[in-house]
């Protein structure tokens, strides 16, 4: 049961220690800012939590204002003084700028990074920036090398669930202990946890998630009109209240009709009136909302709907997942129901440990340097099936655990990505050596190619090369290119 990610590997993207389920977040930081340690991808949407997590805090930081920007409580940004020069990312070799930021919350009184920051640096590098770009929280060059301190940054930047911002979402007026988007006494009320935001562990606050819910469950209530003559239904429905004449949305301008939806629970005798407008904004994942009558010039009234009566009436949660679904002991999977699915979900962890001692999972790390400008490209064929020659056309070299590869790439001019991919099997270790075209070109060149693999066990290895070129619509197998046997030896004692 192997979980596909969404994307191609980064290289940027370094294993991390002491990480049970292989997000890129350590355990002991998934539980500091409340992630699941057992699970790589809690929101779904096939991209690690922690590369997912690490782009967002690149794109929260970049929309950050300048200190002479910022209003007197706003989150703000401030590059650092007097830093000159230029330093070589490890992994792609770009070149970054050596200076960094600061980053200053005024409301909490925090500051990032602190001064017994672990990276020893006074200041968030563009190195830490550029890497977070690429999904990872580790970063090194020439100059600077570390880890972000993920817990203190998200607080600082008072960022935690990888929700997109939405100017939609209007809190609770009342006292929102959890910070989910539910007043504590919408909570009390309706039976949730006020001192947990995000219950159904899907990062996503819970207020959020109920307003969605709930929307989803209006659109799929039958509609009824009494003057058509019909008994009313048993089961919960829905009354158009359509009305003549439009309204617009004042965070994203959408029209929707100026009337009103009953909805109607016969069995609970419970009846609720929302407009259209209230409709918008729960599908947006709010139970808040602007009033078309206006408080003040230019201001909007902002009301909110009888969150716990119009759970009550809707029966949530009535589908599996929705906020308050209580699962069996053995759902492993959650999918509320206990089957030979639990048991292959339990099977795929069966060897997962969270032992600190416990060697990390052998990956590899590489580096696809540009042609070189003073070789000019050749017109060849590209590799095809034809024997390989019997001396590898790759060089290996162990140090301690690790083997260091080396290969010139013949590859495309103009490729629109050459990666490396690695699995291992036993003492088998397979490099797939992949070149992504969206158009071929004429003629081909030399890519010089390096990468680390590893950490490996002591023993003896066969390790072959594979050749993939993958052409839109032009689908073709992988080329054999080389093998070789190497020997990791036990460390000196």
């Amino acid at each position: 049961m192997e979980k596909t990610f969404a994307g191609m590997p980064d290289p940027h993207q370094l294993p991390v220690k002491q990480d049970a389920d292989g997000d890129l977040l350590a355990d002991r930081e998934e539980f500091a800012i409340g992630y699941d340690p057992f699970n790589p991808d809690q929101n779904r949407n096939l991209l690690l939590d922690g590369a997912e997590l690490a782009n967002r805090c690149k794109a929260g930081i970049d929309q950050l204002p300048t200190h002479k920007q910022a209003g007197p409580n706003d989150i703000y940004k401030m590059e650092s003084p007097a830093v000159d020069g230029m330093e070589r990312c490890d992994v792609c070799g770009q070149l970054i700028y050596m200076g960094g930021w600061y980053i200053i919350n005024p409301r909490l009184a925090l500051k990032y990074p602190e001064p017994n920051d672990p990276t020893n640096w006074e200041f968030l590098p563009d190195l830490a920036l550029h890497y977070m770009q690429h999904g990872s929280f580790d970063y090194a060059g020439e100059v600077h090398k570390g880890r972000v301190d993920i817990p203190r940054l998200l607080r600082t930047l008072e960022l935690r669930f990888p929700c997109d911002p939405n100017e939609h979402h209007l809190p609770p007026d009342g006292n929102d202990l959890d910070g989910d988007l539910l007043a504590d006494l919408e909570e009390l009320a309706a039976g949730f946890d006020l001192y947990d935001p995000d219950q159904d562990d899907n990062l996503t606050p819970d207020g959020i998630d109920l307003a969605a819910q709930c929307a989803a469950a209006i659109e799929l209530l039958p509609e009824y009109d009494p003057r058509e003559g019909r008994a009313e239904p048993d089961e919960p429905y829905k009354l158009n209240r359509l009305q003549r004449g439009l309204e617009w949305c004042a965070i994203c301008g959408k029209s929707v009709n100026m009337g009103w939806w009953t909805f109607v629970n016969p069995k609970r005798k419970l009846s609720y009136d929302a407009y259209d407008i209230v409709l918008h904004y729960m599908t947006h994942g709010s139970f808040g909302h602007q009033d078309r009558q206006e408080s003040k010039i230019g201001q909007f009234h902002i009301s909110r709907v009888d969150v716990p009566l119009l759970a009550e009436l809707l029966e949530i949660p009535n589908d599996c997942g929705h906020l308050g679904t209580l699962y069996l002991p053995g759902d492993s999977n959650k999918d509320c129901k206990e089957d030979f699915k639990d048991l292959a979900d339990f099977a795929d962890k069966w060897l997962d440990s969270t032992d600190p001692n416990r060697p990390p999972e052998p990956v590899i790390s590489y580096k696809v340097e540009p042609c070189d400008p003073a070789e000019p490209p050749t017109s060849q064929t590209i590799l095809t099936a034809s024997p390989p020659p019997l001396d590898p056309p790759f060089s290996l070299t162990v140090q301690d655990s690790f083997i260091l590869f080396e290969h010139m790439i013949t590859a495309n001019c103009c490729p629109q990505d050459i990666t490396l991919q690695m699995t291992v099997a036993d003492n088998l270790i397979t490099v797939t050596e992949t070149e992504l075209l969206t158009m071929a070109c004429p003629c081909i060149c030399d890519y010089p190619t390096t990468a680390t693999l590893g950490p490996f066990d002591p023993g003896t290895y066969n390790l072959e090369v594979y050749r993939l070129t993958i052409i839109p619509g032009e689908p073709s197998p992988p080329v054999f290119v080389g093998s070789a046997v190497i020997t990791i030896d036990p460390p000196p004692q």
